[in-house]
């Protein structure tokens, strides 16, 4: 419970507990669990904050994914809206904001259109202006995959600060750590706390693409000043210079935020949602149930699940249903396209400069970031050292390690021991079993893979036997290639009378239905029959098929995965055949 005139914190006390209904409120003395209240003498909590008189509580980390840009109205000067901006900010935790100062645009990071929504307005209320928004883009983040050591020197003339840094990779969702394994016997330790400073006041940007890091453990490990020429903001740019060198030298990798979905839909339609969901770059997995529907549960790329709901409200005629939710950020599926997209350059952005500034003979000179440990004068130990000493460079010849070690050695060392060879075993080759491996086998959907395949899809829509003639040859020179069994089956359930057909195309099976019967049920039974003689694997982006085939041992292949894999092996003999 709180009660009031109790004290909070350290310094600050509630002086009134208030019960609010609309604008009338009521003092309370006690406010007890689960009660919705307003507390009135507080001065430093802020939003978000919770209150705990046994421990210190922190606010929540609220990531904002979604970027947009302010628009203004003409003549709307855009500082001056940034005043109106800053105070929202302050009073909501989930609103980041950046100006550019170059561009004078302002950029938004929100949770989305709710919140939106709600800052328009509240823009308009205070500053009488109606402003707009861009459409939104997703916010990248960038992480490292190994651990390295950065280091930042900054040494114009009467000034000086070195910092290194350990750079270490986190596991996801752990956003940025900060601490000191530093002796203050090197350092001392305001400048150390100075240091531990500089690294949270600032958003640190990565150097693929300029976004946020994340997901970094970052340890001061050494430092240096002088005792006359260091001021604080020499440390300030010494840090900042040691986290963009370690970024460079570290393998960075761009994160995308992920949604974690659940989509229904009825069975007819389970076929068009897998599709839809592998294109989408998605995992996911099928759970059917009792009426005709079927759930499918996984996670997928926000930009690409954006607008999914409209689209499968568009192809289920209002009855499917897409929920999602903000889940964590993961690796993005195209880094290197989003990079060439982003075309960010590391060493024009002289707000983030990579390299050191050193001082020779009065005056400072730049250095860039691949030659700057050269230049440290801190000795440099590798990432995983506990510790670092300064140093005066000394270069050791390998012939005076020689000699050292030819020195210590003397008659201690000790002769060594003949090799002895090992016995040789009388093995006989009729007593070893070896199990042969069974042969591949790969059975394909021949009009869902028509359908699939954009080339084929659009020749189908003039002549469907075209592009099943078509389809037959790129299979058959993929056979005659890969020199493994493969069964083309095509539908013929809708054919009155058709008793089936089978025949063979060099070496490869094709397969017409019979009547009233699909290309799915001929492939289920099939995988039954021949699980046992051969690896199976089926073609077929058909999800109703796809639990049968996983649950009899068989592998699954998309049709844009086979798609790609024909094309590439067709092109391959088409090359040897040219030779």
């Amino acid at each position: 419970v709180l009660n009031a005139k109790d004290k909070v914190g350290t310094d600050e006390k509630v002086d009134q507990i208030r019960l609010y209904n609309g604008k009338q409120f009521e003092m309370v003395q006690t406010a007890y669990p689960g009660m919705i209240c307003a507390l009135k003498g507080l001065n430093k909590y802020e939003v978000g904050q919770g209150l705990d008189f046994e421990s210190d509580t922190t606010k929540p980390l609220l990531n904002a994914y979604m970027n947009y840009q302010l628009l203004l109205p003409e003549g709307v000067d855009a500082l001056t809206m940034m005043r109106y901006c800053s105070v929202l900010a302050q009073e909501d935790p989930q609103l980041q904001i950046e100006y550019d100062e170059q561009t004078k645009q302002i950029f938004l990071r929100l949770m989305g259109s709710i919140q939106m929504e709600i800052l328009q307005k509240e823009i308009e209320k205070r500053s009488k202006v109606k402003v707009g928004f861009t459409t939104g883009k997703v916010l990248f983040k960038e992480t490292i995959q190994n651990t390295v050591i950065g280091v930042g020197h900054f040494e114009p003339l009467r000034h000086y600060a070195e910092v290194h840094l350990k750079l270490e990779p986190l596991p996801r969702g752990k956003g940025l750590v900060f601490e000191s394994n530093c002796s203050n016997d090197d350092l001392a330790l305001n400048w150390q706390n100075l240091i531990l400073t500089h690294l949270k006041e600032k958003q640190h940007k990565g150097v693929l693409t300029g976004s946020p890091i994340t997901d970094i453990k970052i340890t001061l490990v050494a430092g240096k000043a002088h005792l006359k020429h260091t001021e604080g903001g020499d440390f300030r740019q010494a840090t900042y210079r040691a986290i963009r060198q370690g970024l460079k030298e570290a393998e960075s990798v761009l994160l995308e935020p992920y949604y974690s979905f659940e989509l229904v839909v009825e069975n007819q339609h389970v076929s068009k949602a897998l599709f839809d969901l592998e294109n989408k770059h998605c995992s996911f997995k099928i759970e059917e149930d009792m009426n005709n529907l079927v759930h499918i549960k996984g996670t997928g790329p926000v930009r690409e699940l954006m607008d999914y709901q409209k689209d499968v409200i568009a192809y289920t005629k209002g009855k499917g249903q897409f929920i999602c939710e903000l889940e964590d950020y993961h690796e993005c599926f195209d880094q290197e396209k989003i990079i060439e997209e982003t075309n960010y350059d590391s060493e024009a952005d002289l707000n983030n400069p990579t390299g050191s500034v050193f001082c020779e003979h009065g005056a400072g000179y730049f250095v860039p970031w691949d030659e700057v440990k050269e230049h440290m004068h801190i000795q440099i130990k590798e990432a995983n050292a506990t510790s670092y000493t300064s140093y005066v460079k000394h270069t050791v010849r390998e012939e005076e390690l020689k000699k050292v070690f030819n020195s210590l050695g003397g008659n201690n060392k000790k002769a060594e021991k003949p090799i002895k060879k090992k016995a040789k075993v009388d093995m006989n080759l009729n007593q070893i079993h070896v199990e042969n491996k069974k042969p591949e086998c790969l059975m394909i959907d021949g009009y869902n893979m028509i359908y699939d395949w954009q080339d084929l899809k659009d020749i189908a829509k003039v002549n469907i036997e075209s592009a099943r003639d078509e389809l037959i040859n790129r299979i058959s020179n993929y056979q005659g290639y890969k020199r493994i069994k493969v069964i083309l089956v095509f539908d013929g359930y809708r054919v009155k009378n058709n008793t089936g057909s089978h025949f063979n195309q060099g070496n490869l099976d094709i397969i017409y239905t019979r009547y009233n019967q699909t290309a799915d049920s001929y492939i289920e039974k099939a995988v039954h029959d021949l699980k046992k003689k051969y690896e199976l694997s089926v073609a077929t982006s058909d999800g109703l098929i796809q639990n049968a085939i996983l649950a009899n041992g068989a592998k699954r292949i998309s049709a844009r995965e086979l798609e790609i894999v024909v094309k590439n092996v067709n092109k391959r003999a088409l090359s040897y055949l040219k030779k």
